[in-house]
């Protein structure tokens, strides 16, 4: 099957994803006799929301990111992958809630571990989706070493989004420290493939 109506249907989704997100971060609504420093007390007031959002926007960014290189070397699709991405999908499409739960209360466990275990819902849904592609020898070209970097990095994700939602039943601020720093790992991890791919291409 094509892959053209796929492509085009998963970056819609995310689209709507991330626009979502930002529609949790609302103007205050201040009296019309109010002083500046009230409105500069609503707007710092904000800061979890928006912490939260850029948060789950970066999570989002590196999914699509994630996305579109696996659906490059996808040779082809079939009506298991479909329904795989589109349970992918139906993962993803769930982010806006566990944001705004976490943006409204930031220093509480639910919010915490809730966000934490939709996270590894979704990472687990990724990683079912590539895993069962390799399985069906629908990535003929991606050499052996580059698809066992992906499926690790891959299978990391629902582990570490699983400790940060332990993480906070200990204390929520571990929880934060945890969800921060996956981004981190992630492009840090991506970014030493695409460095060892170019030298191993230019020592070819």
């Amino acid at each position: 099957m094509s892959k053209s109506r796929l492509e085009a249907f998963s970056d819609g989704v995310f689209a709507i994803v991330v626009t979502l997100l930002v529609l949790e971060i609302k103007v205050p609504q201040l009296p019309h006799a109010h002083t500046s420093a009230e409105l500069w007390s609503a707007v710092l007031a904000l800061g979890p929301k928006i912490g939260t959002w850029a948060l789950s926007f970066a999570f989002a960014t590196i999914y699509w990111v994630n996305h579109h290189q696996f659906l490059a070397v996808v040779a082809k699709v079939d009506r298991t992958i479909l329904f795989l991405n589109a349970f992918f999908l139906l993962t993803l499409s769930f982010l806006p809630f566990p944001t705004a739960l976490l943006g409204e209360y930031p220093r509480e466990v639910p919010a915490v571990v809730v966000f934490g275990v939709s996270m590894a819902v979704i990472a687990a849904a990724f990683l079912l989706l590539r895993g069962t592609a390799a399985r069906r020898g629908l990535l003929p070209h991606v050499p052996e070493a580059a698809r066992r970097s992906a499926e690790i990095r891959s299978a990391a994700g629902p582990v570490l989004y699983f400790l940060g939602a332990a993480a906070g039943f200990l204390d929520p601020r571990l929880a934060w420290a945890v969800f921060l720093l996956i981004p981190v790992l992630f492009v840090g991890a991506s970014a030493a493939d695409r460095h060892t791919s170019g030298a191993r291409a230019e020592g070819s």
